[in-house]
């Protein structure tokens, strides 16, 4: 593999000028290009950016020093990271966000939990809040702001800080390219759209990441570059994931995956909703951290899990089981009858949660292996494959879950719940692991 460093354009649909630190430039020839060049900070233009103490997020992960006042503009997931990390290491911190609730996008009992704790930590927080006017001085950065409701007073007028850093969120680099010049569409704000093979609309230059829209997150950039170089490489794949995990790296952490319950509502789909507090698990009480909860958001009438959150410590660790469970159509009940490990955070998906004419999880269960069991009688043995599992296939009601209807060894706390929902091996994304993989060995004659 070759690297090279320096600032590419295009100059053609087979042709990049890039511009090296040293000034000078060289041509660089492709058959294929897969486009991954990201996004950068959003720079509000009534802040002195010429001024170091004015940060983007980028700049705050840099520092050599703690500042011992902080003012976060913009209460979204990474204006809160920071603010939690800063806060721990010792800086005042005041977050002002323009929205009525911290975090917009997720639901707002799910941040409560955060929210409280940065109140106890001291962290001071202005919602319906914006910054009107910044100034640099020698005292520090002194903004004033004004109130998102118009003709009302803000409760904070102004203040001086020794650093501000403006969060306020990330604008694709699509424009930066020249990608016009070969013939890829870029849009008025700098994306590049895509298909689900990730080709923009010249087949042989692809783009992944940021840049070709939201969500802005690390893993989905991965997944679709894994994607974009195995079709590049003439494999027939595309994009099936049904939903993306959005995790905060806050404390407590906060994530969640598929369809929110405010998103819910405003679609006018038929939902139950359950719950589970922490306080009732005996992991998160003995290490001191009740103050999470979990929550699973189901259709009414399929009970199939169609969103989940979680607000807790490994909050983020923990919701790919849910993802899971969403990709693998897995109902509210697989879940409550999957036995998970005690005593661990994960086994709050232990409880069931109730729901208007409900199916017992146990019957369904039983229905499902005994359908199982009458398919799998007449599936023809998959050659070559021997399957030495973690924990045992039949499942606890009868019946056999170990092998699909194609003779494929097939199984949600991962893949234990994989065996129950009958999860065809890789079905939890194109290209993924199988979902067997945590709790089973595989070998092949």
């Amino acid at each position: 593999m070759r690297t090279v460093q320096g600032v590419a354009k295009f100059v053609s649909p087979n042709e990049l000028e890039i511009a090296g630190s040293d000034g000078k430039t060289q041509l660089l020839r492709f058959e294929q290009c897969i486009i991954a060049a990201g996004s950068q900070a959003v720079k509000l233009p009534n802040f002195p950016w010429d001024d170091a103490r004015v940060m983007d997020s980028t700049d705050a992960l840099q520092l050599a020093d703690v500042p011992k006042s902080l003012l976060v503009v913009g209460g979204g997931i990474i204006g809160l990271e920071m603010a939690t990390v800063y806060r721990a290491l010792g800086a005042e911190v005041t977050v002002v966000e323009f929205m009525d609730q911290l975090m917009p996008g997720a639901d707002k009992d799910m941040v409560k939990p955060l929210a409280d704790r940065l109140k106890k930590q001291g962290v001071i927080v202005h919602l319906k809040t914006k910054a009107a006017k910044v100034e640099a001085s020698k005292k520090g950065i002194t903004v004033s702001f004004e109130s998102a409701t118009e003709g009302a007073k803000p409760e904070l007028e102004s203040g001086t800080w020794d650093r501000v850093l403006v969060a306020v969120g990330r604008s694709p680099n699509g424009g930066k390219l020249d990608a016009g010049k070969a013939g890829v569409q870029v849009t008025d704000r700098g994306f590049i759209p895509v298909d689900r093979q990730m080709r923009t609309n010249v087949p042989h230059i692809f783009a992944i990441g940021d840049l070709v829209g939201q969500p802005m997150l690390a893993h989905k950039a991965t997944h679709e570059g894994k994607l974009a170089a195995e079709v590049a490489a003439g494999e027939k794949k595309e994009w099936v994931a049904r939903v993306i995990p959005s995790v905060a790296y806050t404390d407590p952490e906060i994530a969640w995956v598929g369809v929110t319950e405010t998103e819910a509502k405003a679609k006018g789909l038929k939902i139950g909703v359950g719950k589970f507090p922490w306080v009732a698990s005996a992991r998160a009480v003995g290490i001191g951290r009740g103050e999470g909860f979990t929550k699973l958001i189901f259709d009414e009438h399929t009970h199939r899990i169609i969103g989940a959150g979680i607000t807790g410590v490994h909050a983020g660790d923990l919701i790919s089981e849910l993802a899971l469970a969403i990709e693998m159509g897995a109902e509210a009940g697989d879940i409550g009858a999957t036995i998970h490990p005690h005593p661990t955070l994960a086994r709050r998906w232990r409880w069931r949660p109730r729901c208007t004419k409900a199916r017992s999880p146990i019957s369904t269960s039983r229905r499902r292996n005994k359908r199982a069991a009458v398919a799998d009688s007449k599936a023809p043995a998959s050659p070559g494959l021997s399957l030495c599992a973690a924990a045992p296939l039949r499942p606890p009601h009868g019946g056999v879950a170990g092998f699909g209807r194609d003779g494929v060894p097939r199984g949600v706390q991962g893949a234990a719940g994989a065996m129950r929902a009958g999860a065809p091996m890789g079905a939890a994304g194109s290209g993924r692991n199988p979902p067997w993989l945590a709790a089973a060995t595989v070998i092949w004659r």
